[in-house]
């Protein structure tokens, strides 16, 4: 039976299948994928919210190969663009790069590729948009699509706000406005409205995969000293059985980290922030995706470049500043769909204020306020020049300025390395000063709501999973098997830090897996991929991720007819590496005849623990014992001890729980909790929790909660 065909708006037929399997070597879409392509070639903008890992690139990707003219993508870091370059170029697609770092004969000779049409697909940086020669450019050519990575920095109420986005509307605009795809993982239902808004989109079609990874396990590890903190960070760094992110506060935790795990682990360990060199960023970034550094600490520097399919851990040093950055950095783990661990490992009341104590230092006075205005009046009286802006007022400079911009006083045209570079600039008006302010009181008041949400977090008992649910406006809609620290607990024991482990030892205690291949191929083909990567100086992933070669360990192909029925295998890698795989593959022909399947024993093993656990702390319940009892008698820890708890008041079928609820809660206590509560269990409970903090401890909270929730809200 042949595929079904699509029409695009030029009206040709395209075979989405034929062309996902031919040029990508999948053989089906994730969830959305296919809606969405269908909607762009139907020549309709749309916006995507995918979680990190479900495919966003592909949305563009393969319509660009489909719509006659170019595609343009604005990205927003120079490394991710050359990253999706190497892999398309290696799939034989005609794409490049657009930024700062081109030097102007190279500017010269893509604009003429572009104009000439040799050009499929261009990722383009958005500082420029602001160029006229490269929008001329984009005037001279057919545009089919606009996309727009990582959206959500158009939107000021966002975490990652980039005034540079703004341009994008007026650039689209300028371009003949062509359909416009915006795509993040990661945007609250207020930021999505900012998106359409701000890209010029309000008619847009809507697609919303939600933000939920039922692969990764989410932890939260709360220690009572930096001793105990520093030791389960090296428990889990080890026990990660791969890649590692380690994020950190700042620079200096970042390099005493680095120095620690070194010694802890035998192996190298590198840190990666801001203050370094760029070129050492870059080795840093470089050595980790290939494989040659497999444990990273570092600030949030290390961020949207990170596209590497085999991460197993995100560790959390401290506390991040929202939701939204703690679920963009664990979204790094996991994206071959295999498990992956996230954990928080926090000295609570500490992490907590060195986080606030960096969002206070960050935010302006009025004063600073003042001093910047008057610096950009100056500059704006002469119509064009640079405003200063060093590293103590970089930040909010910049959004003030977009401010101004905003208001029609100035464009800007962009960083210099001393400050903004405007043009157009107007006089300033004396209420400039109050109206600006106010722009900034209302983005510092959603810095401080959203960091309320994150510490909230940091103290909650509740599932964690679905606290980000109901954060982001979503609700479980399914059960997760591999949830979180308070559903299915993984202990973490703190390594004795000085013990060191032996150079060249393996870290112990991998996460599970369902792969299934023979161990000694799946190497030979990675040390093989490492190779083949060194040559062309390209990421490891792009040569073939960690699953592609995983599914060809397990198919152990022997002709090439085989080899392109395996994952990631399109025409053009069959041809470029099609008979040097086959020819490692055929050196361990005897081996793979005699092994048996592994079997998938690791993951029956986990979800045992999980109602092992439950199952016992609530037969000790059920016969009276205490919850100091119950946390000694199974060696749970505190919180754990208290979920199973609050699980077995929801759903225990004996009368007990009355008894052993009246010891913990009082009943004026529980009275009044309840008339607190009533009609209010689908809100968000961190925002509740906050609410009550003043009158009730947290724990009489969720109490009163799990009771309303077995008995009822009436």
């Amino acid at each position: 039976m042949t595929p079904p065909s699509n029409m695009t708006a030029q009206g040709r037929a395209i075979n989405l299948d034929t062309l996902l399997a031919e040029q990508f070597g999948w053989s089906g879409f994730r969830p959305l994928q296919r809606e969405l392509i269908e909607c762009v070639l139907a020549g309709k903008s749309a916006l995507g919210v995918l979680p990190t890992g479900g495919g966003k690139s592909l949305c563009y990707q393969l319509p660009a190969l489909a719509l006659p003219g170019i595609t343009i993508v604005i990205s927003p870091l120079i490394s991710l663009m050359k990253d999706q370059v190497d892999a398309l170029v290696s799939r034989g697609v005609a794409a490049i790069a657009v930024n700062s770092q081109d030097t102007p004969a190279e500017m010269q000779r893509k604009l003429f590729d572009i104009e000439e049409g040799r050009v499929q697909i261009a990722f383009v940086a958005p500082e420029r948009l602001k160029s006229g020669v490269f929008l001329e450019t984009c005037r001279r050519v057919k545009t089919s699509l606009l996309a727009v990575d990582e959206a959500h920095c158009v939107s000021q109420w966002g975490h990652d706000f980039r005034p540079d986005y703004r341009f994008i509307k007026d650039f689209r605009m300028a371009i003949g406005s062509p359909p416009l795809l915006a795509l993040t993982a990661t945007a609250t239902r207020r930021v999505q409205e900012d998106i359409v808004t701000h890209l010029g989109i309000r008619d847009a079609e809507r697609y919303i995969a939600g933000v939920d990874r039922p692969n990764l396990w989410l932890g939260l590890e709360r220690c009572a000293s930096v001793a105990e903190k520093r030791g389960k960070i090296a428990a889990l760094a080890a026990r990660a059985g791969g890649s590692a992110i380690v994020y950190v506060s700042s620079r200096r935790d970042a390099e005493e980290l680095a120095a620690l795990l070194e010694d802890e682990l035998g192996e190298p360990v590198a840190a990666y922030h801001g203050g370094l060199p760029p070129e050492e960023r870059t080795a840093v970034q470089n050595r980790f995706m290939a494989g040659l550094l497999r444990v990273v600490t570092a600030t949030n520097a290390f961020g949207m470049g990170i596209d590497k399919a085999d991460i197993r851990a995100v560790i959390h040093a401290g506390v991040p500043e929202s939701i939204e950055a703690y679920f963009q950095e664990v979204g790094r783990a996991g994206r071959d769909g295999e498990p992956a661990e996230c954990t928080m490992v926090v000295v609570p009341g500490m992490d907590v204020k060195m986080r606030q104590f960096l969002l206070d230092k960050d935010e302006p006075t009025v004063e600073q306020v003042q001093e910047l205005l008057t610096e950009a009046a100056r500059v704006a009286e002469v119509g064009e020049g640079i405003v200063p802006l060093t590293d103590g007022n970089a930040a909010f400079g910049t959004l003030i300025l977009s401010y101004l911009q905003s208001m029609g006083q100035m464009q800007l045209v962009g960083r210099t390395t001393s400050g903004m570079r405007i043009s157009e600039g107007k006089p300033l008006t004396s209420d400039m000063l109050e109206r600006v302010w106010a722009q900034v009181e209302r983005q510092t008041h959603a810095k401080r709501a959203r960091f309320r949400a994150m510490r909230q977090f940091v103290y909650s008992d509740r599932c964690l999973r679905r606290y980000i649910l109901e954060y982001f406006g979503e609700t479980a809609e399914r059960e997760v098997e591999r949830c979180c620290s308070a559903c299915s607990p993984r202990p973490v024991e703190a390594r004795p830090i000085g013990k060191r482990t032996a150079k060249g030892a393996k870290p112990a205690g991998p996460l599970p897996t369902d792969r299934e291949a023979n161990p000694d191929l799946l190497r030979a083909l990675k040390e093989w991929r490492r190779t083949k990567a060194e040559e062309r100086g390209v990421p490891a992933y792009v040569i073939f991720g960690d699953r592609d070669l995983g599914g060809i360990a397990s198919q152990a192909p022997t002709t090439l007819d085989e080899l392109a029925a395996c994952r990631g295998v399109g025409p053009t890698k069959l041809a470029m590496y099609g008979d040097e795989i086959l020819e490692i593959v055929s050196g361990f022909a005897d081996e793979i005849r005699s092994a048996q399947p592994p079997g998938r024993r690791a993951k029956s093993a986990i979800l045992g623990s999980r109602r092992e656990m439950l199952a016992a702390a609530g037969t000790m319940f059920s016969k009276g014992r205490s919850l100091e009892e119950v946390a000694d008698a199974l060696q749970l820890d505190g919180a754990d001890a208290w979920e199973c708890f609050l699980v077995w008041v929801r759903q225990t079928p004996d009368e007990i729980w009355k008894r052993q609820v009246r010891a913990l809660l009082s009943p004026d206590r529980y009275v009044a909790i309840r008339a607190e509560l009533r009609g209010r269990l689908h809100e968000p409970f961190a925002d509740v929790l906050e609410e009550l903090a003043a009158r009730f401890e947290p724990r009489e909270v969720s109490l009163t909660r799990a009771i309303m929730e077995r008995v009822g809200d009436g």
